[in-house]
């Protein structure tokens, strides 16, 4: 059996059993102590470094309710140096927005040696998570899946699948970094930033590692992977989840199709497709069928690197992690050997949650757009004249954004009563860009539809984008023009249009 040496201590959260979460500041001080098996060791990527930890587990304990429970988490926050927060992702939250966890604007951050009880009605059911909402504390480890079962415990098996980029400093230091340098460490030179063969940029930040389930591989290391075990024709049901930063990632599982039945914590009319995009802050359900040969098989995960430079260079480069998919009478010990499904003109893969019109001619890859998925409830649409819109434009006139105003934080939180105390926006930001509070006041009892647009400033770049407390149906989706043979994207005549 692999062990690990450590007697340090690393940075802690704890779910007790009477519904306490204690927050706690531990560091790794010592990797020279006692023999701990590996698989009682946070591991990672094999790098050494702090992490936050819920119960001693990374991810946190998955915690299973039932719709309509009245849920009641105090948390403890016996960080030093940190206040925090804990946003139940996907939760509506209604009739009590101060628990939806988002500090300075719905709560004050709870402060080091300070509690606070979360108390509200577990709805919608789905599968949602539960995270930090403050500065980059998710990025490091704190978050776990939060399971709301509708009437019943189901019958198919079902597993978180977290899925994140990982970079090998806390990730406070890659957002200080990044505030005060135009370049560092985790920052390329202009000339080395990754596309997507769309001709979209990726994040500015460099990649460095991902991990599923908390664990992952560093430059071809030994350290351990996350195994999912299957029985051969058992239905499994994955919860995936990208608890992430910066990159989206395309997932799909060696000779095996999944059949996506849910979106975001919502039912869908089951779709079969050979891999998901998924970007941060989004969930798929998707259920997997123990058809093949007994083995193991390789659950991939790849960002959309293609290559360098505006006109996407090719490169032999492959940023990628892996878990393992595993027959019960497997070898335990033992890496799969096999290869991700090829993809032919008499049978093309279909690739769920495209950000753009269509993969380059030739590549036999079809796109399901999310506008494609059907909700398994019914739904009328609402009269034009019970109907406000709103347009926003999510860009980088002004760093990130919306309709050229960057965020500033409210003095109190908001749900204290007006006049609010906060940074007013003036009418020349929608030109010239600003930072204030960007308020959007809507009626009640109307149906608001949201015209989101990512216009950006030069080539932009695929942008996720999320409303807390409420349910969204994807009406339309629509592309600038592209080149059919390529796939990328013509960004001029969408400028100029």
């Amino acid at each position: 059996m692999s062990h690990i040496r450590s007697d340090g201590e690393v940075n802690g959260v704890e779910i007790l059993t009477n519904g306490s979460l204690q927050v706690k500041n531990r560091y790794v001080s010592d990797i020279d102590g006692t023999i701990v098996p590996v698989e009682e060791t946070i591991t990672a990527d094999g790098v050494l470094r702090n992490v936050i930890l819920v119960n001693d587990q990374f991810p946190g304990p998955t915690l299973e309710v039932m719709e309509g429970a009245q849920v009641i988490v105090t948390v403890v926050n016996n960080l030093m140096r940190e206040a925090t927060s804990l946003h139940f992702h996907g939760m509506y939250m209604r009739g009590v927005p101060y628990m939806d966890g988002v500090p300075y604007v719905t709560q004050c951050p709870i402060l080091p040696m300070h509690s606070f009880a979360y108390r509200f009605k577990a709805e919608p059911a789905g599968t949602h998570w539960y995270h930090s909402h403050l500065g980059s504390q998710k990025e490091d480890g704190l978050y776990g899946a939060f399971i709301v079962h509708k009437n019943s415990m189901p019958t198919t098996p079902s597993l978180p699948l977290f899925l994140q980029d990982w970079w090998h400093d806390n990730f406070n230091e890659v957002d200080v970094d990044g505030k005060t340098e135009a370049l560092g460490q985790f920052f390329p030179l202009s000339q080395d930033r990754g596309y997507s063969f769309d001709g979209n940029l990726l994040t500015i930040m460099n990649f460095k590692s991902a991990l599923i389930n908390g664990r992952g591989r560093y430059n071809n290391s030994s350290a351990p992977l996350t195994t999912c075990e299957i029985s051969r024709g058992e239905a499994l049901r994955f919860r995936l989840i990208h608890a992430g930063a910066e990159y989206t990632f395309r997932v799909s599982i060696d000779a095996h199709s999944m059949t996506v039945v849910a979106n975001d914590g919502h039912d869908v009319e089951p779709v079969q497709v050979q891999s998901i995009l998924v970007f941060p802050g989004e969930s798929y359900d998707f259920e997997v069928v123990g058809d093949q040969p007994s083995g193991n098989y390789w659950i991939r995960a790849q960002t959309l690197w293609a290559g360098k430079g505006p006109d996407v260079e090719p490169e032999d480069r492959l940023q990628e992690v892996k878990a393992i998919l595993a027959y019960g009478n497997a070898p335990a010990d033992k890496d799969p050997m096999t290869t991700m499904q090829t993809c032919t003109e008499n049978s093309p893969c279909q690739v769920l949650n495209c950000p753009f019109p269509a993969f380059p001619q030739g590549s036999n890859t079809e796109c399901v757009y999310v506008s494609d998925l059907n909700s398994t409830e019914e739904y009328s649409m609402s009269d034009e004249s019970e109907t406000e819109e709103y347009f926003f434009n999510f860009g980088f006139l002004l760093d990130s954004s919306v309709n050229g105003r960057k965020f500033a934080s409210p003095k109190k939180p908001l749900i204290f009563k007006a006049p609010y105390d906060v940074t007013p926006c003036e009418a020349a930001c929608e030109t010239d860009g600003c930072k204030c509070t960007y308020m959007a006041e809507i009626p009640h009892g109307k149906t608001i539809r949201f015209v989101l647009m990512n216009l950006g400033v030069g080539n932009g770049g695929h942008h996720a984008i999320h409303l807390h407390g409420y349910d969204l149906r994807v009406l339309a989706m629509g592309f600038p023009d592209y080149n059919e043979t390529t796939g990328e994207f013509s960004f001029q005549s969408h400028q100029d249009s």
